[in-house]
């Protein structure tokens, strides 16, 4: 999602903030991130009479999987499935 927040956090991260805007909207489905009007009007459709019919959705920002993220923290660590279910 595109909010001041990930300008605070994670922009570093990246050579600049155009560079950063540039990645993360290469990494999205849509082609681009989302901004907190996007979620809101999703809230409000799904809110509303012409959602009826809907009982269950999972709106999602995800990742695209072909897109590589940039840059993994080093101190990260990626457990197996096997590790969260011993």
């Amino acid at each position: 999602m595109n909010t001041p927040l990930i300008f605070q956090q994670i922009s570093g991260q990246y050579q600049n903030a155009e560079e950063m805007v540039k990645a993360r909207d290469a990494a999205c489905p849509m082609g681009r991130m989302g901004t907190a009007w996007n979620i809101a009007k999703a809230a409000l459709f799904l809110a509303s009479d012409d959602a009826e019919y809907i009982t269950g959705v999972q709106l999602s920002g995800r990742r695209r999987p072909d897109v590589p993220h940039r840059k993994l923290r080093e101190s990260a660590t990626v457990k197996s499935r096997s590790q969260y279910l011993s």
